[in-house]
């Protein structure tokens, strides 16, 4: 069964559930096959890179940063994706979660330190 995203909110579920601002715009089927790419591209348009800005800096996500809000924000929505898609509770999508952020996460921009 796959997941439809699109929307401010963050994809089908209600807004109540997931607060978001200014959340990019992404419609993909998701599913177990191309989850993880849709996060990635998810995270990207955050900060305003694409997949393509991606694979022509080999150290992008070192040279990338996200704020500690959007970083907040985007755990919220994937750990929620992951839940739907995996059909899994949410101890087991925040461990997956954090296997994802740990090899693809965006550094957290520090607050002392500017981009």
């Amino acid at each position: 069964m796959a997941t439809y995203i699109d929307g401010m909110e963050g994809g089908k579920h209600n807004s109540d559930d997931c607060e978001v601002s200014h959340t990019p715009i992404i419609k993909d089927k998701v599913n177990r096959s191309n989850i993880a790419e849709h996060l990635i591209k998810y995270q990207l348009a955050m900060v305003g890179k694409t997949m393509e800005e991606a694979l022509l800096d080999d150290m992008w996500f070192f040279n990338w940063k996200i704020t500690q809000e959007k970083y907040d924000e985007f755990k919220k929505y994937a750990i929620l994706l992951i839940k739907k898609v995996f059909k899994c509770n949410k101890k087991r999508a925040e461990k997956t979660f954090a296997w994802f952020d740990l090899e693809f996460g965006l550094s957290i921009l520090d607050k002392s330190n500017k981009m």
